[in-house]
């Protein structure tokens, strides 16, 4: 047990990195703990134009470094899962919506970390925190203890952060799963490989479908109950051979990859003593709306602006504060976004005329302040 850390971060995904990015140049020498990834991260997300301002808050040069690294999505299509009918759209003109690779998002974080000269790695996790005068002790998987002034816990839903800060909190699992796959661009058809988001809305499932990175690889997200029995790949086959437009997919995808769907669930309170959380630790948001990681940039960015006249307990304290309301009003969006593309019949085919008759006008005015942009200082250089 040596000297107490001023600030240990729990947690290495793209949240603590981009955290521990934040306190190193504001001055601090930020201790990021976390297992080392046992492979790069698979996969995609989406960035919203409200995620990528808040990251050219952050880090410009990263922002845009991602950004070339990524697709830039032109639109949302809402197709009917079925038949491919088009029920509407949504533009994003001069706004920022890309797919972005999540190897390519951890390996520019981690490289702006290390260029800091000022965060440390620690590869382990901490399996216990208590509370004691002036911080925190942290137990890990190995035994030793670690003390800490402040912990900022960025290590997700079911980390020791939250259980700490939350113990009787636990998220809920739904009855759905998110199966995920990647194919690559010249195994799709052209069209389905175009700059934009696809949402095919079936009868109690749903699947969304963008291009990402450099090459166009396209990210596959199938929603759906799986019936008693059914593997995750058989699920998905049973679902997707009935389309008339999407069987094909049912044999171009080998493995689907399963994970659980949660309830939306944000805390009123992030702080307990000297443990704060951020992200989906303090917030977990259904995938729906494509903010799960644009909110985490924002307790970032929240992060950053207390922290340029604050020190570093009271800057905490004021990004909680700050951002609790926020993420629990866009969390609610999202659950009822889920709650209407796993509508069952009759109330999906009232849905589908819906959104056929506005255009994706309805749709489009749920999602405006969604990205709305949040308002930060400008970047130190």
């Amino acid at each position: 047990m040596g000297a107490s850390q001023q600030c240990v971060i729990l947690g290495r995904g793209p949240t603590g990195l981009a955290a521990a990015l934040v306190l190193a140049r504001a001055g601090y020498q930020p201790l990021v703990i976390g297992p080392p990834p046992r492979a790069a991260p698979s996969g995609a997300l989406q960035l919203a134009s409200n995620g990528f301002e808040a990251l050219r808050q952050l880090a410009p040069q990263l922002a845009e470094q991602l950004l070339a690294q990524s697709t830039r999505l032109t639109e949302i299509e809402i197709k009917t899962l079925s038949d491919g009918t088009r029920l509407g759209h949504i533009e994003h003109g001069p706004h920022l919506y890309a797919g972005v690779s999540r190897t390519a998002l951890s390996k520019l974080l981690v490289a702006a970390c290390q260029n800091t000269g000022q965060v440390d790695f620690i590869d382990t996790s901490i399996t216990h925190i208590t509370e004691q005068a002036g911080g925190a002790r942290l137990l890990t998987e190995q035994g030793e203890i670690l003390l800490a002034d402040q912990v900022l816990a960025t290590d997700g839903p079911h980390g020791v952060g939250r259980q700490f800060v939350a113990p009787q909190q636990t998220p809920r699992a739904t009855t759905q799963l998110a199966l995920r796959a990647s194919l690559p661009k010249a195994a799709v058809p052209a069209g389905f490989a175009s700059p934009a988001t696809r949402l095919w809305l079936g009868t109690a499932c749903h699947l969304v479908s963008y291009p990402y990175g450099p090459d166009g690889t396209v990210n596959l997200v199938l929603a759906l109950t799986p019936r008693a029995g059914d593997s995750a790949d058989q699920a998905a086959r049973s679902q997707l051979s009935s389309s008339s437009v999407l069987g094909w997919l049912a044999e171009a995808v080998q493995v689907w990859q399963p994970t659980p769907l949660w309830q939306a669930s944000v805390l009123d309170c992030w702080r307990r003593g000297p443990v704060v959380l951020a992200g989906e630790a303090a917030h977990l948001m259904p995938p729906h709306l494509a903010q799960g990681f644009g909110q985490s940039l924002m307790d970032i960015a929240a992060l950053a602006e207390a922290l340029a006249d604050e020190d570093l307990p009271r800057a905490l304290s004021r990004m909680a504060a700050a951002r609790a309301a926020a993420a629990a009003r866009i969390a609610r969006r999202a659950e009822t976004a889920g709650e209407v593309m796993r509508l069952g019949q009759p109330a999906a085919s009232w849905r589908d005329k819906l959104l056929g008759l506005t255009g994706g006008a309805v749709l489009d005015s749920f999602l405006a302040d969604v990205w709305q942009l949040p308002e930060l200082p400008e970047a130190r250089s």
